[in-house]
């Protein structure tokens, strides 16, 4: 599997919230064999990683969309932040500029992006909808993979363990 990302450079402080590291571990993709990144300097806008897995059944610009969504939702990217133009996402993430547009497109419609004539796609002011709907896609999560644990034989204080190891990081 390969890893695709890109990143941009902010220079503000990211948000910080109990469980991020949990939310990270479950958002995040397994890789295996080679990895590779692309580092971008773009404009002083910030550090922004979306990362795609070309395996996955999930459709590329589906991860672009959910990629942009943590960001936004943990602070990575700001209420008002310029994102990359679908330009240069595509260049930097080696894909169809269609594919970006797309996801732009359903971020601006679903109100996480906005677009200003001229100038490009910004962050909307609205990450407390955005982590409140991840919040409640954990939940049902959760409530999935307790029950599937719980029918394979776990005792809860052993699911307890898996959930603190994860969420240690370990």
């Amino acid at each position: 599997m390969v890893k695709f990302s890109i990143f941009l450079n902010i220079g503000k402080k990211t948000a910080n919230f109990p469980g991020i590291a949990l939310l990270d571990m479950l958002l995040s993709f397994k890789y295996n064999n080679r990895t590779n990144t692309i580092n971008t300097d773009w404009k002083g806008i910030g550090k922004m990683m979306v990362t795609l897995d070309p395996a996955s059944k999930k459709p590329i610009y589906e991860q672009i969309v959910q990629g942009i969504k943590t960001l936004v939702m943990t602070g990575k990217l700001l209420a008002h932040e310029q994102v990359p133009s679908v330009r240069k996402a595509a260049k930097e993430l080696g894909i169809n500029p269609n594919t970006v547009q797309k996801s732009y497109a359903i971020l601006e419609r679903e109100g996480i992006l906005y677009s200003v004539t001229g100038k490009g796609d910004f962050v909307a002011d609205n990450a407390a909808h955005i982590k409140e709907m991840k919040k409640q896609e954990i939940r049902e999560m959760f409530i999935r993979v307790t029950r599937e644990a719980r029918d394979s034989g776990l005792w809860i204080d052993e699911i307890f363990t898996i959930v603190d190891d994860a969420y240690s990081g370990g």
